[in-house]
């Protein structure tokens, strides 16, 4: 068995590795580049997309999934094993995508008509996330499964719901692919599986160079910005990854409520918050930790009374009428989205407050 790194060498996105086995190749991943190599996402595969006999999928952030509409439109129609939260999650973000590329395709087109020049095109289309989708296996975690001589299970990786560590055995040799690993001393999905013996190990390092804080010190750090922001009157902005990162943002607002009540509005800026919300819940017995008390009381982890879910761009726009507000809202990295909008008539108030909160790509 051969492994050749196509994207998340020396790098933190476009997780894509190609192992090949005297039957065939398959793919672990295959997504888009983030941050300054973000150009690298268009170029053209280094293999074969139609020689691909398989895929899996450790979990649905587009950095590890955001290229698979591209690998079905060239031409792969191999299965995609992925668990059932990442499948749902998988459409969600794969049809957000087409929509922010469509947009800036047409923002672009119109300058480059003005000029002459040559109309662009977008990566991929709906209907290329619809064949795309059309390949999704579910899997359940802990399950043995088998193609083409390559026996796999997906373990609960702890990181966003459904996302998984791979161990993958073929020609006599076992691999892991860590995928994206959660801390052991999670919130919301557990903790990391412990496995104990592999011939090659391939682990994400994104953090490690570095000690997190302790969660109650980041509680700390948390709760004094928004009662900082709250006392201010002014807006508390928080970019944030719709998965997961809001799900864990929203909690936190909830915990706050519960120690020092407060009435300030909240606003999920985001087309498709409610709807990964949605999933979340759908599959909340997959998660864990504190979550768990939640679901013995029959509570919403992720709701309040000041909660509003904001889809519309009126909607977003009509925010700049607001003076206080804490808004979540996308992208994570502020490269793009409703994000950069509230940014840009915000951030020279001195009421305003900003909370990053996810990682963030040079």
């Amino acid at each position: 068995m051969q492994v050749t790194f196509w994207g998340a060498a020396r790098e933190v996105t476009g997780s894509c590795y190609l192992l090949t086995t005297g039957k065939g190749a398959f793919l672990v991943d295959c997504g888009m580049f983030q941050g300054k190599a973000e150009e690298k996402t268009g170029q053209p595969f280094s293999f074969s997309p139609a020689d691909i006999r398989f895929l899996l999928l450790t979990h649905a952030h587009l950095d590890h999934s955001g290229r698979i509409p591209l690998l079905f439109k060239q031409g792969f129609r191999g299965k995609v094993y992925a668990t059932a939260p990442t499948i749902e999650l998988c459409e969600i973000l794969w049809l957000d995508t087409v929509k922010l590329m469509q947009e800036e395709i047409e923002r672009v087109n119109r300058k480059n008509i003005r000029a002459g020049r040559p109309e662009v095109h977008p990566l991929f289309t709906e209907e290329d996330v619809t064949g795309a989708m059309g390949l999704f296996e579910p899997v359940a975690y802990d399950e043995l499964c088998m193609q083409d001589g390559v026996e796999f299970v997906f373990r609960d990786a702890a990181h966003i719901l459904g996302a998984a560590t791979l161990e993958i055995w073929a020609e006599g040799a076992k691999v892991v692919f860590s995928g994206d690993l959660g801390p052991f001393s999670n919130v919301m999905e557990g903790s990391p599986p412990i496995i104990e013996e592999a011939d090659f190990v391939v682990i994400e390092s994104t953090y490690g160079d570095r000690r997190h804080r302790t969660l109650a010190e980041t509680r700390q750090e948390f709760e004094e910005v928004v009662q900082e922001a709250m006392a201010g009157g002014g807006k508390l902005l928080i970019p944030s990854f719709v998965v997961d990162r809001a799900q864990r943002v929203l909690y936190e607002l909830v915990l706050l409520k519960d120690k020092v009540p407060f009435s300030y509005p909240v606003f999920f800026d985001s087309p498709m918050g409610a709807r990964v919300t949605d999933i979340y819940l759908k599959y909340r017995h997959l998660l864990a930790g504190e979550m768990q008390r939640f679901n013995l009381d029959n509570r919403n982890p992720f709701a309040f009374s000041d909660l509003h879910y904001v889809v519309t761009p009126a909607e977003s726009k009509a925010l700049n009428e607001i003076e206080k507000a804490i808004i979540i809202a996308g992208s994570g990295m502020c490269s793009g989205g409703r994000i950069v909008h509230h940014l840009k008539h915000n951030l020279y108030k001195k009421s305003t407050r900003v909370i990053f909160v996810g990682f963030q790509a040079q």
